[in-house]
């Protein structure tokens, strides 16, 4: 199955270390970034990269979604058409005719 490059999850856990440090409190792997913690107090563009960055994480979790569910598609369509194939095959065997 074919691998997303993560860039944008990295990018976001680089700027998360350097912007809040390695020790940053986080929620369920998340930075923690309610009223009164360290990311309420970074600088409105850094905040705006985080939002960015945000965005970009989740169509990468999209992408990565789609990308598996094209591949089992994929899967899927082969196994249709090589059953399709056999039957065919089968019917022809029995018939005497051949497609």
């Amino acid at each position: 199955m074919p691998e997303i490059d993560r860039i944008a999850s990295r990018r976001l856990r680089a700027l998360e270390d350097t912007a809040l440090g390695l020790d940053a409190a986080r929620v369920a792997g998340q930075v923690e970034r309610g009223h009164g913690s360290p990311f309420s107090k970074l600088d409105e563009r850094t905040r705006a990269i985080f939002t960015k960055l945000d965005a970009a994480v989740i169509a990468e979790d999209a992408l990565a979604l789609a990308t598996d569910e094209a591949f089992a598609a994929q899967n899927k369509l082969t196994a249709a058409q090589a059953a399709h194939t056999a039957a065919l095959a089968a019917v022809d065997q029995l018939t005497g005719k051949s497609a």
